[in-house]
Parts: C-alpha cells; sequence; structure tokens
C-alpha cells in the first residue's frame, strides 16, 4: 500500500513540473552597474541559497568565470559563451530576491558589450536568453521534484 501511494504521489509531482509554464517577465531593474533590462522570474518552493547553487552549477556550462556576492545575493559570469545569443562572450548577472514563502525571484541581465538585452533592441537574440532562463527554471523544478521524492521514500 505504501509503495503504492508513493507511485501515485511520484506521478502527481511528475505531472505538476511538465505543467508548470514558467513566466518570464521583461523589466527594467536596477543592478550594480545601473538600471537595465532584465528577465524575470519567479520560482516558487525554493530558498534564494539554494537557487545560488543550481545557478552556479547550470551556469558553468556557458564557460565563463562566476564571481558572487552572497551577501547581496547576486552573481557575475564574466566571458560567457551563448552562441545563439553573440558570436562575442556574453557578462550575465543574475540576482536573487529571497520573498519568504513565495520562493526566490531571479532577475538576469546579459550584456552583450556595448547594450544589455532586450526583446525590442534584440528580437534576434531574445529568445535564447528566455531559453536559458526557463531551461534555469525547469532545472529548479526537477531539484525541487528530487527533493520531496527522497522525503517520501524516507518517509517510507
Amino acid at each position: 500500500m505504501k509503495r503504492l501511494s508513493l507511485i501515485i504521489v511520484c506521478c502527481c509531482l511528475v505531472s505538476w513540473a511538465f505543467a508548470q509554464e514558467f513566466q518570464i517577465a521583461e523589466e527594467t531593474r536596477s543592478m550594480s552597474k545601473g538600471s537595465y533590462n532584465a528577465l524575470v522570474i519567479d520560482l516558487p518552493g525554493t530558498s534564494s541559497k539554494k537557487v545560488m547553487k543550481s545557478w552556479t552549477k547550470f551556469i558553468g556550462d556557458y564557460r565563463g568565470r562566476t564571481k558572487f556576492d552572497r551577501k547581496k545575493n547576486r552573481a557575475f559570469t564574466d566571458n560567457a559563451e551563448v552562441k545563439d545569443m553573440s558570436e562575442n562572450s556574453v557578462d550575465i548577472y543574475a540576482k536573487l530576491e529571497d520573498r519568504g514563502s513565495d520562493g526566490t525571484r531571479l532577475a538576469v541581465w546579459f550584456n552583450l558589450g556595448v547594450t544589455y538585452l532586450s526583446s525590442n533592441e534584440h528580437p534576434d537574440r531574445y529568445p535564447a536568453a528566455e531559453e536559458i532562463v526557463k531551461a534555469f527554471a525547469a532545472t529548479v523544478s526537477a531539484d525541487l521534484i528530487e527533493a520531496r521524492l527522497k522525503e517520501k521514500m524516507k518517509e517510507r
């Protein structure tokens, strides 16, 4: 009986993850270099500490050099390689806002060298940035499901 209930819980969690539609907002946000266009997403059920750890691992795939300011919950990735966005390297800034029981809000800025990415000025490059943020949100969701599954397995 416990095995059956565990299977049902797993199926519900998996279907919940695939049903998630990540809502990304494009906003002008303040950051360390001024106010620029950013992609913003809410990650419910998360803590900023775990999201920053996930971001570190995730952004490493873009071969940039990442530095953190843990006190201000922000990261800077220098010279990332995002071929779908630019032939040149891209600087990526990420800032986390811990929202308590509502989870974490992530804002990401993409500096193309002379300007920051926006859908108005760079309609051909913008989808690549959205895909990066969506892929990260999917990674965070998968990590949440895995953690919940481990909890359920311990209860068994």
